[in-house]
């Protein structure tokens, strides 16, 4: 059953695949095109490309179609174990369908592959990460508004695969490490959840109302965040940050942790707890002056107000720091304030040491995957 496709030297026990050989039928199909008005009641919940991240399925933010609607498309309705795979826009992530998520559907930006049972499905999840493999995508895309590939040239993708018991062996190595990863970062965000029920439960419940009345610049001053031209973002210990976060590094930094960023122009409404020496882009605002808030109140109080609301721009989002200062809001007691940091400020603690973790592992794996998917190290099987 093997198909080869090309005649390029592999390891001994390893051939060359187009995708539609280790797809069942040989067939990949993509999903809802007109999903219609989104609907709560008698309705199918769909998942998006904004919904396939880092190899995972999230779905905090799902769009739901109308059954009827939904019924035309049984083709790509999901039971548990399908690849699915971006077409438009991000192409090319790619997250294995959990059994929980059976009876969902995918829109027209997502394909769905069923894998035949001599492949391994988290194998062919990996194959999509290789250079080779992004470079053949994205070599046969249409650009003309995004990035588009077509289903028959995502058939027509050439993959490198060994013997089903190396194919798991090597998806065992990567996968361990993919699933540290996956759960420290679910752990931080459970840590983050939790201060952030404290914060509302402190600063938002019945004793709120006795506190006086003032304005944001009573909490905080924000600033605008400083140039820095592309030719001198030098490698550094310093990250940058702008409107959507770190953006790279640099051997400099503007402002001395810990400090709070969220964007000013382009891409408003993220906020950032910086726990390191940073340099904000001039993209971001960030707080230069803490008055009655500390770095945690700060946050989270930035993160409850309604920043895109505040865009002063017409062609660019733009967020003018004048107009967050004079939002109203209550002025807590600075004792209740200091609490609140020494309470949660440990959460953030193990926050940002999982982040580093996960960090280490994910270059320890970016490292070992095209060494292993390539059969330059092998695995026992």
């Amino acid at each position: 059953m093997t198909h080869s496709v090309q005649d390029t030297a592999l390891p001994p026990g390893w051939s060359h695949y187009r995708f539609t050989d280790v797809l069942i039928d040989g067939a990949i199909s993509y999903g809802i095109v007109q999903p219609g008005a989104h609907t709560e009641r008698n309705s199918v919940p769909v998942l998006r490309v904004n919904n396939v991240r880092n190899g995972q399925i999230d779905t905090r933010d799902v769009l739901r179609v109308a059954a009827d609607v939904e019924a035309q498309y049984v083709r790509t309705r999901l039971v548990g174990g399908e690849l699915l795979v971006t077409v438009v826009g991000t192409v090319g992530e790619c997250a294995i369908v959990p059994v929980t998520l059976k009876g969902w559907n995918v829109a027209r930006a997502i394909s769905v592959a069923r894998i035949k049972p001599e492949f391994d499905t988290r194998f062919i999840k990996y194959c999509f990460k290789l250079d080779d493999v992004v470079f053949q995508m994205y070599g046969n895309t249409n650009d003309t508004v995004q990035p588009t590939l077509n289903l028959g040239q995502l058939k027509n993708l050439v993959f490198s695969i060994p013997s089903p018991d190396e194919q798991r062996a090597i998806s065992d190595v990567l996968g361990s490490l993919d699933n540290k990863i996956d759960l420290l970062r679910r752990q931080n965000q459970c840590l983050e959840a939790m201060a952030e029920a404290l914060f509302r439960q402190w600063f938002e419940g019945d004793e709120a109302a006795s506190w006086p009345e003032g304005v944001v610049e009573d909490l905080l001053v924000l600033q605008r965040g400083y140039d820095l031209p592309l030719q001198d973002r030098r490698e550094g210990p310093y990250p940058i940050i702008s409107s959507s976060g770190v953006s790279g590094w640099h051997d400099e930094h503007k402002v001395a942790a810990p400090g709070v960023s969220t964007g000013r122009s382009g891409l408003i409404g993220n906020v950032f707890l910086v726990q390191e020496d940073f340099w904000p882009l001039n993209t971001s605002l960030y707080v230069k002056e803490f008055k009655l808030a500390t770095p945690l109140f700060a946050y989270f109080t930035l993160k409850t107000l309604d920043l895109p609301a505040f865009n002063a721009g017409s062609a660019v989002p733009t967020l003018n720091r004048n107009h967050v200062h004079a939002q109203a809001t209550l002025l807590p007691p600075r004792d209740l304030i200091e609490r609140f940091e020494a309470t949660c400020w440990p959460m953030f603690k193990k926050i940002k040491h999982n982040e580093d973790q996960a960090a280490q592992l994910t270059s320890l794996r970016d490292t070992l995957l095209p060494k292993l998917m390539s059969g330059e190290v092998r695995v026992a099987c």
